[in-house]
């Protein structure tokens, strides 16, 4: 994906646009993209889904985050 942006223009205007279309052109991708706007409120939504979990499920929360942090830092060790 590529960021689109220009002088001027409102944040509301900005936007990523797929990679292979931009390089490759028409016959190998159909255009699509997607407005910075809607990616910033698709993550804003998810960090609050995560909050509002680790608020109400706080031990279950931790022991999740733990167990994550855990199994890549053994991951990690074992590539080394």
């Amino acid at each position: 994906m590529y960021q689109v942006r220009a002088r001027g223009w409102e944040h509301e205007k900005e936007h990523l646009v797929c990679s292979t279309y931009r390089k490759r052109g028409k016959s190998n991708c159909t255009s699509h993209q997607i407005r910075n706007v809607v990616i910033e409120q698709l993550l804003l939504d998810d960090l609050r889904r995560v909050t509002a979990y680790a608020r109400e499920h706080e031990a279950k929360f931790i022991q999740l985050v733990t167990n994550t942090s855990e199994k890549a830092l053994n991951r990690e060790l074992r590539s080394s």
